[in-house]
This record gives structure tokens, sequence and C-alpha cells, in this order.
């Protein structure tokens, strides 16, 4: 099936396209990512990986896949006390975000997939796709992060092809399976590995969830680890990998850092502070490790999963 991006793409080419298309949707930020790192590292990741995934499985889709210009800007004010940050408050993201969803219900438009890329915007991507139903949309969020896999075998697609839908088919009430978010006329509840299928706010959304870097109120929470990083921190070793993997120009000289200092932990609590952040001079583990080959491992197997993810979406939304 056809892969566009929207921005290139004519009024007519996109109004015979996206009653049957999914539209993908980057969400990042443009904030400060240490004394090293570009600052607008989630964006430049989330469109990444999102262009990478659908060139991988465009052919295989059975409905095109647009891919929208990123939204740059996210939920950061926990940043601004450091510098070089451009923050949208929660409320306006949240704003924006439903702007989008309408426009694309106005477009013609019935699925929609948020790729984000920073933690401050988790619950907020959460909550816009449940209100985005009000646009008779199907919506499903992916934090991009979560798709890493936990060990790192060489990057393989696993999905297999779907069959063809025809082209102006309405969105599939089908069943989902196992692990992503999404909302709208899907099975309620349902969830695809990574994103969010149509579960209810309240788990994990606007206010819900762990986050990457401590969400809109700040203080950094690690989601996970894979080999012992921590993933997907902020402004450590994992992005740090994936940015000298995208372009070493967006990396600058690194410090050996030792000696962090340990923050409060309470089982299954978020904790958000200003405090923490300071604490840590605004990023989180040892950024000096991360190394291009490694970032590129985990780019290839973030984009593959993605693409198996978005075929899935393809079948259900």
């Amino acid at each position: 099936m056809t892969f566009v991006r929207w921005q290139h793409t004519n009024r007519s080419t996109l109004g015979e396209l996206l009653p049957a298309a999914i539209v993908v949707v980057p969400v990042g930020a443009t904030e400060q990512h240490g004394p090293h790192l570009a600052t607008g590292t989630d964006w430049i990741l989330a469109e990444a990986v999102s262009a990478e995934a659908a060139s991988l499985v465009h052919e295989r889709s059975p409905r095109p896949i647009v891919l929208a210009p990123p939204v740059p800007f996210g939920a950061s004010d926990h940043h601004l006390p450091f510098g070089g940050t451009l923050s949208l408050s929660p409320e306006t993201l949240l704003a924006v975000l439903l702007d989008l969803a309408r426009s694309l219900h106005a477009d013609g438009g019935h699925r929609l997939v948020l790729v984000n890329g920073h933690g401050g915007n988790t619950g907020i991507c959460h909550a816009a796709a449940a209100a985005s139903t009000r646009y008779n949309l199907n919506v499903a969020h992916i934090d991009y992060w979560q798709l890493l896999p936990s060990q790192s075998p060489s990057p393989t697609p696993t999905t297999p092809a779907p069959e063809t839908l025809p082209p102006n088919s309405p969105p599939s009430a089908s069943p989902t399976s196992h692990g992503a978010t999404s909302h709208g006329a899907t099975s309620d509840g349902a969830t695809l590995d990574g994103a969010a299928l149509g579960g209810p706010v309240e788990d994990g959304g606007a206010l819900g969830g762990p986050v990457e870097d401590g969400g809109a109120l700040g203080g950094p929470v690690e989601e996970g680890r894979v080999g012992g990083v921590p993933v997907p921190g902020h402004a450590g070793e994992f992005e740090t990998a994936l940015m000298l993997a995208r372009d070493p120009a967006f990396v600058a000289e690194r410090k050996e850092r030792l000696g962090l200092p340990s923050d409060v932990v309470v089982d299954d609590v978020g904790l958000h502070t200003a405090a923490s952040w300071r604490r840590i001079d605004g990023y989180t583990d040892r950024p000096e490790l991360a190394d291009q080959a490694t970032g590129r491992r985990w780019f290839d197997q973030l984009a593959v999963a993605l693409g198996d993810r978005l075929l899935r979406l393809a079948e259900v939304l």
C-alpha cells in the first residue's frame, strides 16, 4: 500500500487516501537534554522511528500510511529551570492534539496513531486519544521506547502480511491482540504491546502511570532497563546512543559521570519533584557510555517493532 508524508502531498491525493488510511503523528518536545544532547531529541527520534517503521511495512499494509509532520513541542515545564526549553502547558498540548484529531475528522480521516517521544507527554497523549473518540476516530497511542525488547537480538520483522482490505472499508471492529493503547470503535480494553488501545483514561491516563522523565511536574522516573541501561531515562545512555546513530553532530562531548545521587523510590508510585531534577543536573544515568553501534541496533529494533504495530493497527483500527 501507499506511504506518503502529509506535507509532501496535495489535497486531492490526501482526500483519496485518508478515508482508508492510518495517519501517524509523531509527538515530541523541544527541551534541554543535559549539556551534551540536542534539544530536539524527543521529536527527532519519534519522527525518525515512525518514518523508518512506515518505510519497512507499507508494502504489506492493508491500508495507506500517512505520516504527518511531528508536533515538536511538548509538556516540558519541568525542564524550564535548566534553559534551552520551549514548553507547552499540559492543557495546551491536550488542546493541540484534540485540534489535530478534529482536523483529521474534517479531512475525512478515521484512524490516528500518536507516536510519543517524550515522557512528559504520556498521560496527555493517552487522554487525547481517549477524548478524540468524540470525533468518531479510532486512535492509538504508543510511547516508542516501550517497544524496545528487554533482550537485543538482531531485528527481524515478525508480523505476517495481513489480508488486504478494500480501499474504502470503514474502521474495523476486529478485536486487538495483546500490548499498544487505542481508543474508539475497537473492542474496549483490548491492547497491543507498547500501544494503548481503548482502556479507560484512569489506568495510566492523564495523571497515572510511570513516565520517562517524571511527566509534566518533573522528577526522573525510570520505567525499565535493557541490558542494565535505564530506558528511556532522560538524555542518558539510551537517548544518547539513538542520537549518535541518527547523526553524531547532535551529540556534544560527554564527561565521565560517577557518583550519581540516589533518589527516593516508593514502589508503584510516581514521584515528581523539582529537587530530584536539580540533584542530577537535569539528565539521568551515564550518557558517556553510549555508542553509535548500540544506538543503531536499538533504532532498528524499535523501527521493526513499531512497523509490526502499524500493521496490526491497520487491521484493527
